[in-house]
């Protein structure tokens, strides 16, 4: 793995061994915290309980409900798209739904996949931009029931960003 990944998974192991089964070492390099379940490198279990366990927990839970809300409103979009007619073209509407969709299934495995205080910084950075995006949606949008709707999506993906930043600031060494 790249320096930068170590550096944002602090306490997190980042070891190849997880994804090679070849290497095998003769000290375990890391060990799952039992009260947040991450896998923390061995030097450094002792600092992170209990501190950072909360963070940890809450960092999940946040991805988790992030994921599902992701998924409830990529499939809404799409069945919006089709059956209401909107000053968004359906095709488009459609595609947007689907991408939303699909970040909220890749939302669900990211933590399994990548420390998860790397995966947090990536996805506070892109709900910023989503939050962004949907406001500028909302302010520019002539359809009434579309500015509603852009707003109120962008608050609460802004919310999401929130919790991820709040999570992620639990789980920095002190």
């Amino acid at each position: 793995m790249s320096t930068s990944v170590e550096v944002i998974a602090g306490d997190e192991c980042v070891c190849p061994c997880h994804r090679d089964p070849s290497i095998h070492h003769v000290v375990a390099c890391c060990a799952d915290c039992a009260d947040c379940s991450t896998r923390v490198v061995t030097a450094a279990l002792p600092d992170h309980q209990p501190t950072r366990c909360a963070g940890f927990r809450s960092g999940r839970l946040a991805l988790r409900v992030d994921a599902g809300v992701c998924l409830v409103a990529g499939v809404a979009v799409v069945i919006a798209a089709l059956v209401a007619h909107s000053t968004v073209p359906t095709a488009v509407a459609v595609v947007l739904g689907i991408v939303v969709a699909a970040w909220g299934i890749g939302l669900w495995f990211a933590p399994t996949r990548s420390p998860l205080r790397a995966v947090l910084a990536v996805v506070t950075a892109v709900n910023l931009v989503a939050a962004l995006a949907l406001l500028v949606v909302a302010i520019v949008a002539s359809d009434g029931g579309l500015r509603l709707v852009s707003l109120i999506a962008a608050v609460v993906v802004a919310l999401f960003a929130l919790w991820d930043v709040l999570a992620l600031r639990k789980t920095q060494a002190r």
